[in-house]
């Protein structure tokens, strides 16, 4: 789960994950299209963008389960989610700090 205002870097840190888990994917925006897969490494990363659904989305409506069983996934904007992040996801929150800097704070799940 990724959190940060509008242009914090929350696509071009998913860029950094997608060069581990999909080598060679040209990662872009989901805003327009809600989820992007890529599918170039052995295991699936689908990038989500819930901004444009806004507050109280239902992922579920989209298949969200389907898509956290088949592969690896990363959600802009995740505190728009109706029923908050899964159990289980680590949060990334990023914040900008000046020109080209950026503070980056991950949150891990309880265990």
């Amino acid at each position: 789960m990724l959190e940060g205002p509008l242009g914090a870097g929350k696509t071009a840190f998913t860029r950094g994950l997608a060069s581990v888990f999909s080598p060679g994917s040209r990662v872009k925006s989901p805003s327009f299209t809600i989820v992007n897969e890529y599918r170039m490494g052995k295991t699936p990363l689908f990038h989500f963008d819930l901004y444009r659904l806004g507050e109280g989305s239902d992922l579920e409506d989209i298949g969200f389960r389907e898509y956290v069983e088949s592969g690896h996934c990363v959600v802009e904007w995740s505190e728009y989610l109706a029923h908050g992040a899964p159990e289980e996801a680590v949060t990334v929150k990023i914040e900008p700090e000046g020109e080209g800097s950026r503070n980056i704070e991950i949150i891990y799940p309880d265990r």
